[in-house]
């Protein structure tokens, strides 16, 4: 699931490649303190981090919103896999 996670959200909310990658990377990382969080393994998560999350999230609205009926029509599954195989841009 973190690497379903990950990719989405790169998908979603990347402008390029190299923007992709870094947000597939750091979503592996913040979904993975999720975990350890969600597992009371600690309680602790760096402001960075949660920064870094909400701007992501910020993002992911926003696109959401933007593309909201080609979404809806497709499915976000859909839409990730198409752009991952150079269908949509």
């Amino acid at each position: 699931i973190t690497t379903q996670v990950s990719e989405n959200m790169a998908f979603l909310i990347g402008r390029s490649a190299e923007d992709r990658l870094e947000i597939f990377k750091n979503m592996k990382s913040l979904y993975g303190m999720r975990s350890v969080f969600a597992h009371g393994d600690s309680t602790y998560i760096p402001n960075d981090k949660l920064t870094q999350l909400v701007s992501y999230i910020r993002r992911l609205i926003a696109e959401i919103i933007k593309k909201f009926e080609i979404l809806e029509e497709s499915g976000i599954q859909n839409y990730v896999k198409e752009m991952k195989f150079g269908l949509r841009q």
